[in-house]
């Protein structure tokens, strides 16, 4: 039925075009009353698809008609398609915001018509729509449900597709982990269905390799960024070959293969020139420079200032931030005090920035993992009790198992919060008999509370171990503080994190203090014990 009306289209089109210019020519068909509707509808669709790209500005002009039309006709069917139509739309035409409302007035029409497949293409569409707002809590949710639909209708292509979509969020947003179980899902599923998708299964190669690469997991990055980098050379994708040559680069530059790095910052490079990606460029610029700076410093310095004076005004601030670093590195190697002190300055300004961006990309990284964790205990537990619910016939054993998961969440949530109190009792009740040995009479203690001081020699002699001039700063410092974390004692001591870790490990081995949730408390506990018996 669909071709014939496309036929009678095309004798429609082909009738009229010799007067009037194609677009025209449609315009005559879908807005002539005496066709039939369908016709109508079907111009519409082709207009669409034919020249959305070509002429936006009356292609959105004909889905405002649509629209129209639909009403009028009380088409509501017809109105979804308008509606989501104009949610295409460049945000030059339509902004992203007004694109939400009309991907939430489709989603209302797929609901009410029960039309599933279309409801879950519309919330895929609206996820893309709120990750380029910034929105990526919402825009993970939305791929969610769109995935549950697509599996629900065994829709295999596009709920693996979709796999792939939340795993590149999630490595964007630097939940690696997440990625690469998505990623995984993406390969499992594609081999699972006997996908076709080449090209995709190509990028998934690529998205894993650079997951392993963030992760500074460099050797197995290597191995999928090759395998990626063949099936690219075979399909003759240059984006595909960009982004493998730029992280191969990277790769081999951290494993200080300069070489290698410096060949694929060079491939990088020459197709950014190629299609004028201008970011691209100067990252691969930038890289390339980077690489010199390892084995000619007066080149680096060179090509460093020649970016610099090339650097578009639109420049992000994370490139930025990286010239001025390695013109810095340049500079400091050259003893160069003055222009050192600037571009210094200049990169720690432009880190602050990159800074804030990198905080608040740290939240949306932990409501997304968080949303996750949530959703993988839910399904875990829906996934159990249906399990449960199919191996049993009878009605009453699933209420049963009903009960007892409920039950079960209960008791948990009781066992968390009963193990909570009696973690804290057991943290106030240690600090409470430190206080108490601090605040003993003067004829016990020699001295007072307020004035107290560890009487190291004595607890030396008790453990027959010295403790070195670190051990007495922590353990000082812990007296004053018995909760306080080993970065703040590093501050203090003047000691790195590592440094402070491997004292206290020490005087737990000194002490015999045993694993617990507050071995710092038992630990100090222990010494005033020592130093006031």
């Amino acid at each position: 039925m669909k071709t014939i009306k496309h036929a009678l289209i095309f004798l429609l089109f082909i009738a009229v075009q010799n007067t009037y210019p194609q677009l025209d020519s449609l315009r005559q068909i879908y807005t002539d009353a005496r066709l039939p509707d369908s016709i109508r509808f079907q111009a519409l669709h082709y207009e669409f698809d034919e020249y959305r790209f070509k002429s936006p500005q009356s292609t959105l002009k004909a889905v405002y008609y649509h629209q129209k039309l639909a009403k009028e006709k009380n088409n509501k069917e017809e109105l979804y398609y308008g509606f989501l139509r104009e949610a295409y739309f460049s945000p030059e035409l339509i902004d992203l915001e007004k694109s939400i409302s009309l991907h939430n007035e489709a989603l209302k029409i797929a609901k009410e018509l029960k039309m599933r497949d279309k409801e879950a293409h519309t919330k895929a569409n609206r996820a893309v729509i709120y990750l380029n707002l910034g929105k990526h809590l919402e825009g993970v949710r939305n791929y969610y449900d769109a995935l549950a639909i697509f599996k629900e209708l065994e829709m295999n292509s596009q709920a693996t597709w979709l796999l792939q979509n939340i795993g590149v969020v999630n490595l964007r947003i630097g939940n690696y982990d997440i990625a690469l179980d998505y990623f995984q899902q993406y390969e499992d599923a594609y081999n699972k269905y006997n996908l076709t998708t080449q090209e995709l299964y190509s990028w998934n190669h690529l998205y894993i390799g650079e997951t392993y690469l963030e992760k500074k997991f460099y050797e197995d990055a290597l191995i999928y960024l090759t395998k990626a980098l063949g099936d690219f050379e075979l399909s003759e994708s240059k984006f595909g070959l960009q982004k493998c040559y730029k992280h191969l680069a990277r790769v081999h530059m951290a494993l200080n293969q300069l070489l290698k790095a410096n060949d694929y910052a060079k491939k990088s490079l020459a197709i950014c020139k190629e299609f004028e990606w201008e970011m691209d460029i100067l990252d691969a610029k930038i890289m390339l420079t980077e690489i010199t700076l390892k084995t000619d410093k007066t080149s680096a310095c060179k090509e460093g200032q020649n970016i610099l004076s090339q650097l578009p005004e639109d420049t992000n601030n994370h490139i930025k931030q990286r010239l001025y670093t390695l013109l810095y590195n340049c500079y400091k190697s050259r003893d160069n005090p003055q222009l050192t002190a600037e571009v210094l300055e200049l990169s720690i300004a432009y880190k602050d920035s990159v800074n804030l961006e990198i905080d608040r990309m740290a939240i949306i990284q932990e409501l997304v993992k968080q949303d996750y964790e949530t959703r993988l205990s839910e399904n875990k537990l829906k996934s159990e009790v249906e399990k449960a619910a199919i191996q049993s016939s009878q009605r009453r054993k699933i209420y049963v198992l009903i009960i007892a998961a409920v039950l079960l969440i209960f008791l948990t949530q009781f066992y968390f919060r009963s193990k909570i109190k009696k973690d804290k009792a057991i943290r106030d009740s240690l600090l409470n008999k430190i206080e108490e040995l601090k605040n003993r009479a003067e004829t016990e203690l020699i001295v007072n509370a307020k004035k107290f001081q560890l009487d190291i020699e004595k607890i030396e002699e008790r453990i027959d171990k010295k403790l070195n001039q670190t051990d007495r700063k922590v353990l000082n410092i812990l007296l004053e503080d018995p909760v306080i974390a080993n970065k703040d004692i590093a501050n203090k001591v003047f000691l790195s994190i590592d440094g402070v870790g491997s004292s206290l490990r020490r005087m737990y081995e000194y002490f015999n203090i045993k694993e617990s949730k507050y071995k710092k408390i038992s630990l100090l506990l222990e010494v005033v014990k020592l130093s006031n018996s």
